[in-house]
């Protein structure tokens, strides 16, 4: 497993923040290589055909001002671009979308509006009415929960769909109107964002669809449109979602041929740069007869185990062998009382929970894995809205605790009497259980997969809490989150009960797994 700091392919690092770079200086389109002159390029409209009326409502922020909504009527319409029209292979085949109505934001999310619901401002160019950015997917869905909860409303992002339905506004051409008069682009930007709403909105009354930032779309990101939706829902892969998601509209660096409405790139959920931004969709309530209820499948039965409450030295003394500095310095934590899985979540309520199996190794009562610490998350979200009861992730505190189980040693045991490790698992996965418990009577706490914990990662202990919560950073989106115990791969000294890594939230591996603790 390779934690370390990366800087993705196709960031730019200006003055120590990354700027999308998406293709500039030679895009191909078809056959052609287009690439920029100093003339600037004027853009042909596309016709426009005037659509149903749209409907508005504003949703109050306080401080944040107001978030205005536009209803888009539902209806059909071609996505993508015509064969032989100067497109990019990603843009085809050109089918046929059945968009449902939908409400989506007029304008981009403006600074002020992120502050009123996040209370910070990641933007490298400062304005409360200019686009948010430097915003990644994850900071973005972070967004859309809490203004939900704000709200009582449903706020999400834009299917991909939707977003070119919404731009198009029902016309078929290049862009939705005259480019120069709809968008900040490269040639009348200054390389900078301008507030929302300066320039011209398309039919439908959207303003800077094209243009100012890149804007993120709830979609997975796929090289063609073959197999895709045709009914405007995001077109997510069910076998386990990757990092990339597509990104779309252009910026206030790009080229005409990046603005097309047609245009589509991606990017990696924790990636921010400033000049990538998002806009919302809220879906309202509407009246609908009352289904006939449907069975319910029943949850997966997961034994847990109660964990008293205690005191205990966290992290490892300076002379343990192999101790990294992560580890120190070693400090006093008080834990209340919880309960924590007896085993690792294994596959088969994965399955029963989730619908799917993403694990590398197949078997029922193997641990699943292959599961990044979002995927685990999700897991946690329905299997309490499922049973009623509220499950999560342990905190790294009562990981280690529970670990430990009331032992000071590098290990809680035997290791090779508990652990399935890099010296005796063949390198692959094994039932849970078949190993001996600590003295709390939890399994495989040591070795078989590593397990994800709620915290963001830090690289030692000065300031962590005491009282056993979870260590989470007031603004957590990018943050790597920590995991515990080791997998099977490993050598067996990164399954002492003080060891610690990380990596990123969205990253899988078949070493990744994870265990519940139960509120």
């Amino acid at each position: 497993m390779n934690i370390t700091l990366r800087v993705s392919l196709g960031m730019l690092l200006i003055g120590g923040l990354a700027w999308l770079a998406l293709p500039r200086v030679a895009q191909r389109v078809g056959a052609q290589i287009i690439t920029p002159s100093k003339r600037k390029p004027t853009p042909t409209p596309s016709p426009i055909r005037r659509p149903s009326a749209p409907s508005y409502f504003a949703e109050d922020l306080g401080n944040g001002g107001s978030l205005e909504m536009v209803g888009i009527p539902g209806g059909s319409f071609l996505m993508g671009s015509p064969d032989g029209k100067g497109g990019n292979p990603d843009e085809y085949p050109r089918h046929r979308v059945t968009v449902p109505d939908f409400s989506i934001g007029k304008y981009e999310v403006t600074q002020a509006q992120w502050r009123a619901v996040m209370g910070s401002n990641p933007s490298y160019f400062k304005g409360d009415d200019l686009p948010v950015e430097n915003v990644s997917w994850n900071g973005a869905k972070e967004f859309c929960r809490r203004l939900s909860q704000m709200t009582g409303k449903q706020y999400r992002l834009p299917t991909e769909a939707e977003w070119e339905y919404a731009c198009r506004a029902k016309t078929t051409g290049a862009y939705a109107g005259n480019l120069d008069a709809m968008a900040w682009y490269v040639y009348n930007s200054g390389n900078q964002t301008h507030p929302v709403g300066q320039k011209q909105p398309n039919v439908f009354g959207l303003y800077d669809m094209h243009g100012n930032v890149l804007e993120w779309c709830e979609d997975d990101y796929h090289n063609n449109y073959n197999g895709a939706p045709a009914d405007g829902r995001a077109w997510i892969d069910e076998s386990g979602r990757g990092s990339l998601r597509v990104i779309r509209g252009g910026s206030l660096d790009s080229l005409a041929v990046i603005c097309r409405s047609a245009y589509r790139y991606f990017y990696s959920t924790g990636d921010r740069a400033l000049n990538l931004g998002f806009r919302l969709v809220v879906l309202l309530p509407t009246p609908t007869p009352t289904p006939t209820p449907t069975p319910r499948p029943p949850p997966p039965k997961i034994e847990m185990v109660y964990v008293p409450g205690g005191s205990f030295l966290m992290g490892s003394p300076d002379n343990e062998s192999y101790r990294g500095s992560y580890e120190g310095p070693q400090h006093s934590v008080t834990v209340p009382g919880f309960s924590i899985g007896k085993y690792e979540v294994t596959q088969a309520q994965w399955r029963a929970v989730m619908g799917n199996n993403p694990s590398f190794f197949k078997g029922d009562d193997l641990p699943v894995e292959n599961v990044s610490w979002n995927d685990a998350k999700e897991f946690c979200r329905r299997l309490s809205q499922m049973t009623g009861k509220q499950y999560r992730l342990p905190t790294e505190a009562e990981w280690e605790y529970a670990c430990r189980a009331k032992t000071t040693g590098a290990y809680a045991g035997n290791l090779d009497a508990m652990a399935w490790h890099g010296g005796n698992s063949g390198k692959k996965t094994h039932p849970v259980g078949q190993k001996q418990p600590n003295a709390f009577g939890l399994y495989d706490m040591h070795g078989n997969v590593w397990e994800w914990c709620e915290d963001d990662w830090h690289n030692d202990y000065n300031d962590a809490p005491a009282d056993g919560r979870a260590w989470i950073d007031g603004f957590r989106t990018g943050s790597d989150r920590v995991i515990r115990g080791c997998g099977c791969g490993y050598v067996a000294v990164y399954c002492r009960s003080a060891d610690r890594n990380h990596i990123s939230p969205d990253y899988h591996d078949l070493n990744l797994g994870f265990r519940l603790v139960r509120a």
